[in-house]
């Protein structure tokens, strides 16, 4: 990965269609590899997000959570799409130092060579593979309830917005030509 700044934008999305669409729009772009690492609450929007950009990669087959098999792949878009789901690492009481050892040691390995290749690898609870993903050109995602869904008892009401919000930063060349050219979206 090359010295290339870190970039980040912040966007509110209305609606888990809204959220789809970002992931659509971002799976449109990539043309050639991607890592996309996923973070945030439960319900938050991560595999809708992946079934957006399953969309903007053309891919033919049904996208739902991989949670229990962890690793789903699709072949039938553009390019390949590897999508990932650590949350039973996280239900477990993991860290991101257990999820390094025996339990994920193959599937790092098996992250290891389909990155060497083209595709898109979307990893849902993300956090527990930062040192696997920090090593490689990205696109981090946090994606949170916005402030009306997490407290009614604001004094200021127009604060409040209504849906998700989701902070993107790139780390690296390619994740940050995406950025770019999600921005222009």
């Amino acid at each position: 990965m090359s010295s290339t700044e870190v970039r980040t934008i912040q966007l509110q999305l209305s609606d888990a269609r809204a959220t789809e669409e970002l992931g659509y729009k971002l799976g449109s772009l990539v043309t050639e590899r991607l890592v996309v690492a996923l973070v945030g609450p439960l319900g938050a929007g991560k595999t809708t997000f992946a079934k957006g950009v399953a969309e903007g990669l053309d891919v033919h087959e049904l996208v739902n959570s991989p949670t229990f098999t962890m690793l789903n792949e699709f072949s039938s878009g553009r390019i390949p799409f590897y999508h990932l789901d650590l949350y039973r690492t996280h239900e477990n009481g993991g860290s991101s130092e257990s999820a390094s050892h025996a339990g994920l040691q193959w599937l790092t390995t098996e992250l290891d060579e389909l990155s060497s290749g083209p595709g898109v690898i979307l990893i849902e609870w993300a956090d527990f593979m930062d040192e696997w993903i920090g090593q490689r050109d990205h696109i981090l995602i946090q994606l949170n309830y916005s402030k009306s869904q997490l407290s009614t008892n604001v004094d200021n009401e127009d604060l409040l917005g209504d849906g998700r919000s989701a902070t993107l930063s790139a780390f690296g060349e390619i994740s940050n030509k995406l950025l770019d050219d999600l921005s222009i979206i």
